[in-house]
């Protein structure tokens, strides 16, 4: 957390999610309730918010394929029968 220009304030969250959508999602929520739920931030809002992915993370992703989705057995048969 640091101060910005006139009476802004940057807060950062460390969130492990599976996508940087997700990851933005939680933020943006965690903010809203923090908000929210404590009276010195009453008038305060969420302005912008933004994720980055971790370098380490990032350039494994680029090196492993996306999963591919399990396929649904067939109805009205048992699986391997």
């Amino acid at each position: 957390m640091h101060p910005g220009d006139g009476c802004e304030l940057t807060v950062g969250f460390f969130v492990s999610a599976t996508t940087l959508a997700a990851a933005e999602s939680v933020a943006y929520a965690v903010a809203l309730r923090a908000i929210g739920g404590v009276p010195a931030l009453r008038n305060a809002r969420v302005t912008s918010w933004s994720a980055a992915l971790v370098p380490a993370l990032f350039d494994r992703m680029l090196h492993e394929p996306e999963p591919e989705p399990e396929p649904e057995p067939e109805r009205g048969r048992k699986p391997g029968g």
